[in-house]
């Protein structure tokens, strides 16, 4: 059974969550693992090890493939997402589809404009950082709900992958200044762009 169990059944974040990794690949320490395709992608991953590389339940990742082929960013025949189409997604509708979950003070892991690749193109504040909550968190910031829980087990695994998450989760779902949306579609579609050369495609066994 998944780690995150009931909540995998809110399907906008399932959706969004499978979309985003789908789009920019699973972290580095999961892409090396036995019987997963590397980056140059010589061979397809099956449905099973996207859920594994995840945190996703098989059941959750197999019907999150179907309600985005329903929406035209995942292609059932090909068995790849749309890259030009997440990133439209992840851009300009991610922020109405999955809005920001916020709370009070808590320690946890900074994101948004409070973590790179962000942090270093703002200038300073005293406001408190959004961060992602976390028992052994090294700093205090407001309460912000990650898109999806695995997205701090994924963190953990891959600094590059944390920082595109942030600016997808804060600086694009929560309040910001435009500048800063400004600043964050420029990085996150940079991002993007640099991995979809090497777009992976499931088995379609699921197995």
């Amino acid at each position: 059974m998944s780690v995150l169990g009931r909540r995998e059944r809110r399907d906008p974040c399932i959706d969004t969550w499978v979309s985003r990794v789908r789009c920019g690949h699973a972290p580095r320490s999961r892409r090396a693992r036995p019987g997963v395709a590397g980056p140059s992608g010589q061979r397809p991953r099956s449905i099973r090890a996207l859920a594994s590389e995840t945190h996703l339940s098989l059941a959750s990742m197999q019907r999150a493939l179907r309600r985005l082929g329903a929406t035209g960013l995942y292609d059932p025949r090909r068995r790849s997402v749309s890259a030009p189409h997440a990133e439209e997604f992840l851009l300009h509708a991610v922020r109405y589809v999955v809005p920001a979950e916020r709370g009070g003070e808590t320690r946890g892991v900074p994101t948004a404009w409070a973590a790179e690749p962000l942090k270093s193109e703002l200038a300073s504040t005293s406001e408190l950082p959004p961060v992602w909550p976390h028992p052994n968190g090294k700093v205090r910031g407001l309460e912000f709900q990650p898109l999806h829980p695995a997205a701090l087990l994924l963190a953990e695994e891959d600094e590059s992958f944390y920082a595109t998450l942030a600016l997808v989760v804060d600086a694009l779902r929560g309040p910001a200044h435009a500048r800063t949306i400004r600043l964050a579609r420029e990085l996150l579609s940079g991002r993007l762009r640099q991995r979809s050369p090497h777009e992976h495609r499931p088995d379609s066994s699921g197995k």
